[in-house]
């Protein structure tokens, strides 16, 4: 399971577009779905048949597979990750 599909994060769309058939739903005329590239904050998470599924606001109350989606990670957040590399003051070992 994804450790960062949470309500709250953020998650970037990878699946192309007209490709959804959410989880439950036959697709609809005039129904809004994640598409490439669009960022979206998650509302709420859920499994089913052992899959994980995303829901976001303002978008077809469905499920959408989290295989679709990657995490965004904030500028802050990444550069976080190697300011221990940045700040080395010596010789290396």
């Amino acid at each position: 399971m994804s450790n960062w599909a949470k309500p709250g994060a953020k998650c970037v769309c990878i699946a192309s577009n007209g490709s959804w058939r959410p989880s439950g739903h036959d697709t609809q005329p005039g129904l809004d779905f994640p598409a490439y590239g669009d960022v979206l904050v998650i509302s709420d998470t859920f499994v089913r048949c052992g899959n994980l599924y995303l829901e976001f606001p303002g978008i077809l109350d469905a499920g959408f597979n989290v295989e679709c989606f990657k995490p965004v990670i904030e500028q802050a957040d990444d550069l976080a990750l190697f300011a221990h590399h940045l700040n080395f003051v010596g010789e290396p070992a």
